[in-house]
C-alpha cells in the first residue's frame, strides 16, 4: 500500500511541477485574448460602418437602370437636334 501511495504522491509532484510550467503560459495566452478581444470590437466597428457604406451603394439594377435613362436622353437630345436642324434646313 505505501508503495503505491509513493506513486501517487510521485505522480503528484510531477503533475505540480507541469502545471507551474504552464501557469505562466496561460496567464499570457489570458493577456493575449483580452487584447484580441479589444481588437475583435475595433473589427467589429469598422465592419458595421463598411456595411453601412456598401448599402449605400446603388445596386446593379439601379446602374443599369440610369444608363437605360442616359442613353434614352442622349436620343431624344440627338433626335432633337436633328429635327430642328432639318427644320431650320440645316440638313
Amino acid at each position: 500500500m505505501e508503495a503505491c501511495l509513493a506513486i501517487v504522491e510521485a505522480d503528484v509532484r510531477e503533475i505540480k511541477v507541469v502545471l507551474q510550467r504552464l501557469a505562466p503560459l496561460i496567464e499570457r495566452m489570458d493577456a493575449r485574448l483580452e487584447r484580441m478581444d479589444e481588437r475583435l470590437r475595433k473589427v467589429e466597428i469598422d465592419v458595421a460602418g463598411l456595411k453601412g457604406r456598401v448599402s449605400l451603394l446603388p445596386t446593379t439594377i439601379a446602374v443599369f437602370t440610369y444608363m437605360v435613362a442616359l442613353m434614352a436622353f442622349s436620343f431624344g437630345l440627338i433626335s432633337a437636334a436633328l429635327t430642328m436642324m432639318k427644320y431650320f434646313g440645316h440638313v
